[in-house]
């Protein structure tokens, strides 16, 4: 439940509009996420997943039956635990009800990072006139270098004498350079002295001479105008209070240097209504700052650009704010009122960002690869409706979108792939493909990244000499769908059964490609591995065996099969025989994932069953810990863990799917994890790490051992030596011995077993354990 902490500090809410804390955060603001009604979730926990499994008196019982066989005090472990870490004990015995009360006190949570922008677009004016002063600048230097060359590598006194345009001669902001040379007219500085015109300064203000300076001032001038803020509101001053003392505890052990803030400006009659406000200096190198502000029941933390002037100026409404802000109001737009509670919503919308950057990147004639696609803008909110957590993401496509990902999920699905999915698996994956367009970004991007310097022609040879065209043969013969998915686990060193299907528009032409591209394959693999063809029910099969040098715990034969009009890929070759058969059968009922309501123009489809794919691990470790308990000295009784059920049943399947709609693609989650899983996934880790440490023995100095005269050292006298070194000579002079035959056996017996457990079976050969 720690999880859900973070998650209602990071996601606020919007009980009523007009007074919702998006009013609060700054105007500009590239990525905003609000929890409305904090109570609301509070309630609607109640019905999640987690905390029902915590709750439940067998899940208890069972955790209570296992540590009563461990040598763990749970209690005195916890007591310590809470007591170091300035923890309430109560909060470790019983985290839910102590975080409900605790998390009660709160109303709403809000974040943004914003952006500082005195008018929209005012940022892209000044760039503007920093490149056109940067560029301006190389066109002098040519001038000068022209005219030293001319008159005996002397340099003109003033740049008038330059005869050059009179534009030339004023930077970005109207204002002639700063131009000097030295006693022999022999060398010169050239600068720009910025929007302020004095030397020094940071930013737009700073001095430009060159790209280095360029760059510093740019990067002064984005830290300058960057700031985050975080608001908690709370049902009260004494609680908002509360929290403002842990703050400030919490930031006095850390290092960063408190500073005296400044008088404030804020308009206000009363000095006690602006309550209490500390400052702090992050990164002075950067000129970072930070501040904490209690102010009635809210708490506020500023970061950068961020001010409390700017906070009381968008509490007293005259400033804009985020609430007033188009991405605002496009996400209340796409998410209305709803019956389930809003755990978080917001956007990102960093379009204009990359576009400066991209501009900038062009100047400085750089690839930064800030090919950030849908994310640059994008909305999000995630439910809670009964035991469900409902996540609706929605992103823009544009020109900006990158070209490979619009290569997969790019139409609605083909139906013809359903029928051929389990109804028994456990994670399934499908998504429309475009391989012509997958293959033409992947060329390019090897073409861009100097892979190769000659993709095409080196492609080219390769195709000729083994008579096969990789875009027109394979790529060109691929239908518009593909789907994975795998079966339920059986055993934890098992080969897991999956197997990924690709649908084919002309299997003929595909089998000619593909035979050539594995002939390809055979020869660039010589000694690592062989390609066998050997068809299995007149289905052409091809697979790799790798040699075995090395050895594998898992040994795989990776094998494709066309059959009919789909290619098949799996991990064995055994798995492709038992595709084939399956196939061949008659089919049965559509899986779970394709009868769940997805849209008729899904692009893309995803399932995941967590009980099953959890039960199948946890049973097949169970397993192998009664085999190999007694050697491992585990603390606690084998025999004595739970059924998966007891855990899992709680759990029901997640379903995702995509679709498009022109420039917009909308994915929603239907799942029962929430943001408190990895919390609580978090805490378990932490206790795991805490309890081993309370429970690992003591270290103990090296032991040493007394050697008589004339055992170890130089002229018969005796001598002290550490135990471990005396083994480590030992080791060093003599070969490495055969493991004994008994412990030869022993292993050979438990690989045995573990075999039997998984295949039911005991294998031919005991090459086959490997």
């Amino acid at each position: 439940m720690f999880a859900l902490i973070l998650a209602l500090a990071t996601s606020p809410s919007v009980p009523q509009e007009t007074t919702g804390p998006a009013r609060l955060h700054p105007p500009g603001a590239l990525l905003y996420a609000e929890t409305p009604d904090i109570a609301d979730v509070l309630i609607a926990y109640k019905d999640a997943p987690l905390a029902q499994m915590i709750r439940d008196a067998e899940v208890r019982s069972s955790i209570m039956e296992l540590l009563a066989t461990s040598e763990i005090d749970l209690q005195a472990l916890l007591a310590d635990f809470a007591a170091k870490n300035d923890i309430p004990p109560g909060l470790l015995a019983a985290p839910l009800d102590l975080l409900t009360t605790y998390l009660s006190g709160v109303e709403s949570t809000s974040f943004s990072v914003s952006f500082h922008e005195d008018a929209p677009g005012e940022f892209q004016g000044v760039l503007a006139r920093m490149f056109e002063s940067y560029h301006k600048i190389g066109l002098l230097r040519e001038h000068l270098t022209t005219y030293a060359s001319q008159n005996f590598n002397q340099y003109p006194s003033n740049l008038s004498d330059l005869n050059a345009d009179e534009a030339l001669l004023k930077d970005g902001w109207g204002r002639p350079y700063e131009y000097r040379v030295n006693s022999s007219a022999s060398g010169f500085e050239l600068r720009s002295l910025g929007a302020d015109g004095v030397p020094g300064g940071a930013g737009e203000a700073g001095d430009l001479e060159s790209d280095q300076s360029l760059k510093n001032a740019l990067l002064d001038e984005a830290i300058g105008r960057a700031g985050a803020t975080a608001i908690i509101e709370f049902s009260s001053g004494m609680l908002a209070n509360q929290a403002h003392a842990i703050l400030s505890r919490v930031a006095s052990e850390i290092p960063v240097r408190s500073v005296q803030p400044a008088p404030s400006s804020a308009a206000t009659s009363d000095a006690e209504n602006l309550g209490v406000l500390n400052t702090y200096e992050l990164v002075s190198s950067l000129k970072l700052s930070a501040w904490t502000l209690l102010h009635e029941s809210r708490l506020v933390v500023g970061v950068g650009a961020s001010t409390s002037d700017g906070y009381f100026e968008r509490l007293s409404g005259a400033g804009a704010s985020v609430a007033s802000s188009p991405d605002f109001a496009h996400m209340l737009e796409l998410f209305p009122e709803t019956s389930g509670a809003v755990l978080t919503r917001g956007y990102l919308s960093v379009s204009s960002l990359v576009r400066s950057a991209e501009e900038l990147a062009a100047v400085l004639d750089e690839d930064w690869n800030l090919q950030l696609g849908s994310a640059a803008r994008s909305t999000w909110r995630m439910l809670l409706e009964g035991d469900r957590f409902i996540t609706d993401i929605y992103s823009s496509l544009d020109e900006s979108s990158v070209e490979l990902a619009m290569s997969v999920g790019c139409e609605p699905m083909s139906q013809d792939l359903w029928a051929l999915v389990p109804e028994d698996a456990i994670i399934v994956g499908t998504a429309s493909v475009d391989a012509t367009l997958f293959y033409t970004e992947i060329m390019h991007s090897l073409g861009e990244t100097g892979w190769q310097e000659n993709v095409p022609s080196a492609l080219n040879e390769m195709e000729e000499r083994y008579d096969f065209n990789l875009e027109d043969d394979l790529f060109g013969s691929i239908g518009s769908g593909v789907v994975f998915y795998m079966l339920p686990v059986k055993g934890v060193i098992s080969v897991p059964a999956m197997a990924l299907l690709v649908e084919l528009d002309d299997p003929e032409t595909f089998r000619k490609g593909l035979e050539g591209f594995l002939a390809l394959l055979g020869d660039k693999g010589a000694g690592e591995y062989v390609i066998k063809y050997r068809p299995y029910r007149d289905h052409p099969m091809w697979y790799f065996t790798f040699s075995q040098a090395g050895g594998s715990p898992i040994p795989i034969s990776p094998s494709l099969v066309i059959y009919e009009n789909h290619l098949i890929v799996t991990l064995t070759n055994l798995r492709a025989k038992k595709e084939i058969k399956r196939l061949g059968l008659e089919p049965k009922g559509l899986h779970q994932l394709f009868t769940s309501g997805l849209p008729a123009n899904a692009t893309a489809a995803g399932y995941m069953d967590w009980s099953s794919f959890v039960d199948g691990v946890y049973s097949s470790a169970r397993a192998m810990l009664s085999l190999m308990g007694g050697g491992l000295e585990l603390p606690f009784d084998i025999t004595a863990l739970p059924e998966p059920e007891t855990f899992t049943s709680f759990f029901q399947p997640t379903v995702a799917w995509a679709e498009r709609d022109g420039e917009r693609l909308h994915v929603r989650v239907s799942s029962s994890f929430g943001p408190e899983t990895l919390g609580a996934l978090a805490g378990v880790g932490l206790a795991g790490v805490f309890i081993g440490q309370a429970m690992a023995p003591t270290p103990q100095p090296p032991q040493v051992a007394h050697v008589p005269a004339g055992g170890v050292g130089s002229g018969g006298a005796a001598t002290t030596v550490r135990r471990e070194q005396t083994l480590e000579v030992r080791v060093a002079k003599e070969e490495a011995p055969a493991p004994p035959t008994g412990e030869t056996l022993s292993f050979l017996s438990t690989r045995l077993a573990i075999y039997r457990l998984e295949k039911a079976r005991y294998p031919a050969r005991l090459e086959d354990l490997t």
